[in-house]
């Protein structure tokens, strides 16, 4: 390759159209030039065919002194960053890179730009260098206006799931509390159907025993068995005799059922409570599911265990 025709800077971009030699260097501004430098220490000596003899030498970081055919030169670049000082006799000025250049924000007139591997300097260079800025700051915005869009839409994401699961859990709370209240008012009643009972006929009827009781449970949950279930209900415990326990209304069965449970669970251990309902749970569901009143008569009888059980709401009549 002759010259730097072709080659990209550290930066990925064109240099300039010129060649650069140990002792030629030709350019499209510059023309063509001869030079040799000679250093010894900090001072360095350089010959030049266009411009003549030179010395120089370097003060500190950046900062270079120079006499140049009988002139005095001074020369200072300070800075790594997109802003940099420079130093001249002049005066110090302050400059700003640019993805084509730099733009000098003291004295525009001295800014410079490179365009496909041509130098160029003064205001066409400035005019440049801001055109390249105000590009960068559209590109900058539509990328800040793309991740403003992507931080609100997630945001909204997780907002809109929040809130979500938020209303899930406030149905839930508040179906538990609809529960709880429909569960004490089935209570209260059936408490008020059992002293009536007690009180009745039908307290010759009451189980005496464990056994009895616990059959009697039993029978309460086959005769409350789900519509489709067409297995034969079993006979009535002998101790009930010739009472119509089918004939009663279903509270007064749950009543004669918390009266059963009185008998089959008072001064029982905790496990042969849990024991004793969960068998009472698999007869019920034996069928292929429980039904609503099974439900209801499972937690009048978890209640008087001490126990409490949540009702289902998916159970048929």
């Amino acid at each position: 390759m002759i010259g730097n025709f072709g080659k990209k800077d550290r930066d990925g971009r064109q240099v300039r159209i010129e060649h650069r030699g140990r002792n030629l260097r030709a350019s499209r501004t510059g023309g063509v030039a001869l030079r040799q430098e000679v250093r010894a220490g900090r001072i360095g000596l350089t010959a030049n065919t266009a411009k003549g003899l030179r010395l120089s030498s370097a003060l500190g970081p950046g900062t270079q002194v120079a006499a140049q055919n009988g002139r005095f030169v001074l020369r200072g670049v300070y800075g790594s960053g997109p802003v940099r000082f420079n130093l001249s006799k002049s005066g110090l000025s302050a400059s700003l890179a640019s993805d084509v250049g730099r733009l000098n924000l003291t004295h525009p007139g001295r800014s410079s730009a490179k365009l496909f591997g041509v130098q160029v300097r003064g205001k066409k260079a400035a005019w440049m260098n801001v055109g390249a800025m105000l590009a960068s700051a559209v590109v900058v915005a539509v990328k800040l206006v793309v991740l403003a869009v992507i931080v609100l839409v997630r945001g909204l994401a997780w907002l809109g799931g929040a809130i979500a699961v938020g209303v899930r859990r406030v149905a839930a709370w508040w179906r538990l509390q609809r529960q709880d209240r429909a569960f004490r008012s089935l209570m209260d009643t059936v408490e008020a159907r059992a002293e009536q009972l007690a009180h009745s006929d039908w307290a010759a009827a009451m189980p005496t025993t464990e056994t009895d009781a616990v059959a009697l449970l039993a029978y309460l949950a086959d005769l409350n068995r789900r519509q489709d279930d067409e297995r034969p209900v079993p006979a009535a415990p002998g101790f009930v005799g010739e009472r119509d326990v089918a004939g009663l209304d279903v509270l007064d069965q749950f009543a004669l059922a918390r009266q059963a449970a009185e008998v089959a669970l008072a001064g029982t251990p905790d496990e042969v409570v849990v024991e004793r309902l969960l068998a009472l749970d698999d007869r019920c569901v034996e069928g292929g599911g429980r039904s609503v009143a099974q439900e209801e008569l499972l937690g009048v009888v978890a209640e008087v265990g001490g126990v409490r059980v949540r009702l289902g709401e998916g159970g048929e009549g």
